[in-house]
């Protein structure tokens, strides 16, 4: 069985498990995304982090959030490598200057960076307590166990930072 990234093209196994998705109100590419399957436990959250760069970006809104949401910690490999981008480099505050310094154009006001964990059990474990202290502060960081709570933080997140996901005008 051949393994095929968001666009259809094929992806071997040193291929990140995130995937960049433009902003978009078309309905085709939501639904095609809603239908993927991803094969394997491979998490990595600091691809996901750093390929949301680009998209956030490109953005003219002043306001720029990024939501990082995850079923579970890194896997060995992006583990460390992340641990050292957080505690060494640290790489969300570098994220944020670098976007608030990026568009002279569209001028971003603000960068915010949220981390929610989808727990089965609801436990705030080592992964939540990590991002709190090297991304995103107490404030931004949450678990969820169920879909009711993820949506609900979505929608406190969406009023906090007066943003909307999607354009749903054209659906």
């Amino acid at each position: 069985m051949t393994i095929t990234d968001f666009a259809g093209l094929p992806r071997d196994s040193e291929s990140p498990n995130s995937y960049l998705i433009e902003l978009t109100s078309n309905a085709g590419i939501i639904s095609h995304f809603k239908e993927m399957t991803v094969l394997g436990g491979g998490t990595d959250s600091r691809s996901g982090l750093l390929r949301s760069l680009p998209v956030i970006a490109k953005g003219n809104n002043p306001k720029k959030v990024i939501i990082m949401v995850t079923d579970g910690e890194d896997s060995r490999g992006p583990k460390k490598l992340a641990t050292a981008l957080h505690k060494e480099y640290h790489i969300c505050k570098r994220i944020k200057e670098g976007l608030l310094n990026h568009n002279k154009i569209h001028k971003t006001v603000g960068v915010d960076i949220f981390f929610i964990s989808l727990a089965k059990n609801g436990i705030d474990g080592d992964n939540v307590k990590f991002w709190r202290e090297f991304c995103v502060g107490d404030d931004n960081a949450f678990v969820v166990s169920d879909y009711l709570s993820l949506v609900n933080i979505l929608a406190k997140i969406s009023k906090k930072e007066k943003i909307n996901f999607i354009d749903k005008s054209g659906f």
